[in-house]
Order: structure tokens, then C-alpha cells, then sequence
């Protein structure tokens, strides 16, 4: 499960990367395509984090909740500069490697920030 410290990383990446900037959003799956409607073309004005959850504040007053869940991540598909800030003292960014797995080639991307993924997956 992503933990605090990683959500309130996805956070300053939004607010350092799309605050201020009206964003495109849809539902690929469609379960959330009136939802997404509402949100398409407007701006992030503000970007946070409490505990485990994020939240999205738009130019018109509505506020996305976002919690990932278990295994969730957030897929960055673009070219994100790496919060610095986030790196511990081993150079390592994203949930801490409990398993013995080396994920070390994995973690540091900016690309998807969340729960780690083994090599494969995803």
C-alpha cells in the first residue's frame, strides 16, 4: 500500500507540474466519465495531501479525492522532473522495498509514482 510520505510526493508533483495549466481529464474505463466531465478544461489551482489522501482543487470550486488503494500508483506519461526533495539518502524514491527484490532500476522513476512494481508488471 502507498504510504503517506509517497502521496504527499505525487502531491508537489502535481502542484509543481499542472497547477495553474486547465488539464484534460477522461475516464478510459468509463466509470467515471460524468465525473471526469466535470473536471475537463479547468484548472489545478491547488495540489495536498492529508494522511493517505490527495486532493485536487480546480479553478471552479470542486475538489478531487484521490486514495490508491492497495497497489495503486500514479502514471506520470510524459516527461516529469523528479522532485528532489524526495530521494532518501540511499538515492531511492518510492515505497520502501520489504521483500529483498531489487527494484532499485524501478523506483527512481518519475514516470509512476506509487506502490513499487516488480520487474514485469504493469
Amino acid at each position: 500500500m502507498p504510504e503517506g510520505h509517497s502521496i504527499h510526493r505525487i502531491a508537489r508533483q502535481f502542484a509543481r507540474h499542472f497547477e495553474n495549466a486547465p488539464v484534460a481529464v477522461s475516464s478510459p474505463q468509463g466509470r467515471f466519465a460524468a465525473g471526469a466531465a466535470q473536471l475537463d478544461g479547468h484548472e489545478i489551482v491547488d495540489a495536498f495531501a492529508v494522511g493517505k489522501q490527495m486532493f485536487l482543487q480546480f479553478d471552479h470550486q470542486l475538489l478531487l479525492r484521490v486514495h490508491l488503494g492497495l497497489y495503486g500508483a500514479w502514471d506520470f506519461a510524459g516527461d516529469i522532473t523528479v522532485d528532489a526533495t524526495t530521494f532518501s539518502a540511499n538515492g531511492r524514491m518510492g515505497q520502501t522495498n520489504q521483500r529483498g527484490t531489487d527494484l532499485a532500476g524501478y523506483e527512481d522513476s518519475p514516470w509512476s509514482m506509487g506502490a513499487p512494481a516488480a520487474p514485469g508488471c504493469g
